[in-house]
């Protein structure tokens, strides 16, 4: 009987981070942002234990601090090299991301929880992001912290309150969450259904 060798990570296929930044926008990765796959071909299930670094070929245009990705102080492309260390075994992948200025954004995608457990304890809170997306579709991770993370609201806080894009759970019900531009403008929202049922979390909403 022929036992094949246990499965390690052999190559990195893929990735779901945005090939675009916002001037200031932040994006943490792991390795669900990643398709790994093994010796046989198959998907990978990265262990918790393993590590990733990140390097840039132009920190002005796109800098990394530990998993971390930021947009830099100038506009252009960056080639960022990912590495995954699996036990003995080491992986890398090459992918390209461009700084683009904000008037490059054409549209903006709120995305949150669908349901959450009325709690004020954080670990119930669900979390909200924005997203954007150029003229030609691509995803561009957006500056939250300037233009959208401090204008997000909740159209009833005696159902769920909305703070650092998190949403607590007040009392059951529904509750409009929406992201508001610098100027006030409706960049995008969700509805978000709150329950008093313990381990209810379901799906995200956009």
């Amino acid at each position: 009987m022929n036992v094949n060798p246990a499965a390690y990570a052999y190559a990195i296929s893929g990735t779901d981070i945005p090939s675009e930044f916002e001037q200031g926008a932040n994006y943490t990765f792991g390795s669900s942002d990643f398709t790994v796959k093994n010796q046989y071909g198959g998907t990978y299930s990265v262990p918790i234990g393993d590590s990733w670094t990140v390097t840039s070929s132009n920190p002005s245009v796109i800098a990394v601090s530990g998993n971390t990705i930021m947009g830099g102080s100038e506009s252009g492309t960056a080639t960022l090299t990912f590495s995954l260390q699996d036990g003995n075994n080491k992986v890398s992948y090459n992918f390209n991301v461009s700084e683009v200025p904000s008037s490059d954004v054409a549209t903006y995608t709120l995305s949150a929880p669908s349901t959450i457990y009325a709690s004020s304890n954080s670990a119930y809170y669900g979390a909200v992001s924005v997203t954007g997306k150029d003229s030609s579709g691509n995803t561009v991770a957006v500056n939250n912290s300037a233009t959208v993370a401090q204008l997000l609201t909740s159209n009833s806080a005696t159902v769920a309150i909305v703070s650092n894009s998190q949403i607590e759970g007040v009392a059951s019900g529904t509750a409009t969450i929406t992201a508001l531009s610098s100027t006030g403008s409706v960049l995008g929202t969700a509805t978000v259904t709150v329950s008093t049922t313990p381990g209810t979390c379901v799906g995200i909403v956009q």
